[in-house]
């Protein structure tokens, strides 16, 4: 059985996936995340895209309605 709902530290929710693509949208980056069979967009700075890079397992998590992407 895969896990997708993974929880640690006091995050709402967390989720592992692949990073697909990175876009530059003006002052902010999109990274193309696939969750299971969902894709998903979140809402990244330059420091958060600096850890990742396109093909690598990512999680998405949020604390406080705020995303994040991290390497996995």
């Amino acid at each position: 059985m895969e896990q997708y709902l993974k929880t640690s530290g006091s995050q709402k929710f967390s989720f592992e996936g692949e990073l697909l693509e990175i876009k530059k949208v003006d002052a902010i980056y999109v990274a193309v995340t696939a969750i299971g069979q969902q894709i998903v967009e979140v809402v990244a700075d330059e420091s958060e895209i600096s850890r990742v890079k396109v093909g690598t397992k990512v999680t998405v998590d949020t604390k406080a309605f705020t995303p994040s992407i991290n390497p996995a």
